[in-house]
């Protein structure tokens, strides 16, 4: 009983802070997005796993593919705190005025444990470099290197098979053309993770995504379903 009026308190806390940040700008573009992925997981150690994960993202009111990727990425447990992954991504993305644009998104990211008990509070820092058009523009390739840095909160009493979490994201653009470094996009996530059996875990989320500190700032509303599959 105790844990279910956690649960009840944490998702009205969740719901308030995912309200506080979807806030409408002036002269923004909106548009729906639904995402799906499918991962596989494989634990090579106690503390090392490798991932594969395919994705597919639709836009224009979910009716056309915007973008599919194929991602594979290796993590370890560097310390009882910390977390440590490497990943790769292949990127297909949708292009109206060239048909369609290829890319290749590199990072390294350290994850800390900030609170570690039931209710889980977690700060990941990502450096990414992503080359796109490459094949379809004649400067592609010239990469973007971003700083991303994620607040990640969740709950899991112990044998709990329903997992609440929330998160909020900024992109720190490293080398924009202007010169002059900038948040250029945020995301605010609510999501909720059950664990149906001890290999297989579906995921129903909700984002907010916002471009700032650009002309025409895009704003999508994102609605997702994942699975992931735990071999051992």
């Amino acid at each position: 009983m105790i844990n279910q009026v956690k649960l009840l308190q944490l998702a009205a806390i969740l719901l308030v802070f995912y309200g506080m940040t979807v806030q409408k700008a002036q002269g923004q573009e909106e548009d729906m997005n639904i995402w799906s992925r499918f991962a596989v997981k494989y634990d090579l150690s106690s503390k090392t796993r490798i991932a594969i994960e395919e994705e597919f993202r639709f836009f224009e009111n979910a009716s056309r593919l915007e973008q599919n990727h194929t991602e594979i990425g290796l993590t370890h447990e560097l310390s009882p705190r910390w977390d440590g992954g490497i990943y790769y991504r292949f990127i297909y993305e949708t292009d109206d005025s060239r048909g369609y644009s290829l890319g290749h998104r590199g990072w390294l990211q350290l994850e800390y444990k900030l609170l570690d008990t039931d209710f889980k509070v977690s700060l990941r820092s990502r450096l990414q470099t992503s080359y796109t058009d490459f094949y379809t523009r004649e400067n592609g390739g010239i990469p973007k290197i971003y700083n991303r840095n994620k607040l990640n909160f969740s709950y899991k009493p112990k044998k709990a098979n329903w997992i609440p979490h929330a998160g909020i994201e900024l992109w720190y653009y490293l080398n924009p053309k202007s010169g002059n470094q900038l948040i250029d996009k945020y995301r605010t996530t609510l999501g909720l993770e059950y664990r149906q059996s001890s290999h297989l875990r579906w995921e129903l989320f909700c984002s907010f995504q916002q471009q700032v500190q650009v002309a025409d700032p895009g704003t999508s509303y994102i609605m997702g379903l994942s699975a992931t599959y735990l071999i051992n």
